[in-house]
């Protein structure tokens, strides 16, 4: 139980760093006009959860590669689906940060990759 608290701490923190910190204020708006953006980011979240999976694999417990491989395509490709989605909904409503739906639309958007986080820590520990 331990490990799997201290995997979804490290998975949030990734998301708060990728989805935030290394996400610019220009390419939050613009992924909603451009699904290459939208790739980049989701990239990002790629990269940083292979290096993290690395990072635990060689300091902590064992992955195997074939998890190594697909859970990172697993966040990056639900990350982009729940993002294009969000961003979507947000565009055709016309919703703006001025408007409680935009809001409630990226509550949902954040829940949503928290339980993605909650499935990959179950499947890896």
């Amino acid at each position: 139980m331990e490990t799997v608290f201290y995997t979804l701490i490290i998975l949030f923190s990734k998301h708060l760093l990728a989805d935030f910190f290394l996400q610019p204020q220009e390419m939050a708006i613009a992924k909603k006009n451009s699904l290459a953006i939208l790739t980049i980011h989701c990239l990002v979240h790629w990269v940083a959860t292979t290096a993290i999976l690395l990072a635990i694999n060689w300091l902590w417990f064992p992955i195997s590669a074939k998890l190594l491989v697909l859970v990172p395509v697993l966040d990056a490709g639900s990350h982009w689906l729940i993002d294009f989605v969000t961003s979507r909904m947000n565009k055709v409503r016309g919703w703006t940060p001025e408007h409680r739906p935009f809001w409630l639309n990226m509550g949902i958007d954040q829940y949503a990759h928290y339980i993605i986080y909650i499935v990959i820590s179950s499947i890896l520990v």
